[in-house]
């Protein structure tokens, strides 16, 4: 995925958008399936971001 080696790589204000485009919102408005199924393809660098924001994965944070 782009968004990973762009995000390592990048400087901070690149990494400051893909957290917020990708890693604060990307599941938002999505179904269980949809969550389900992107969650394991989702970068491992990006899916810390989500957490790191959320507090916890999106499958527990969208559908308690």
């Amino acid at each position: 995925m782009g968004s990973e080696k762009y995000y390592l790589n990048g400087d901070e204000k690149v990494k400051d958008a893909i957290d917020i485009s990708f890693a604060e919102a990307f599941f938002a408005g999505h179904d269980r399936q949809t969550v389900q199924f992107g969650w394991p393809l989702f970068p491992d660098v990006l899916k810390k971001l989500y957490v790191d924001f959320w507090g916890t994965e999106p499958i527990q944070l969208v559908f308690k």
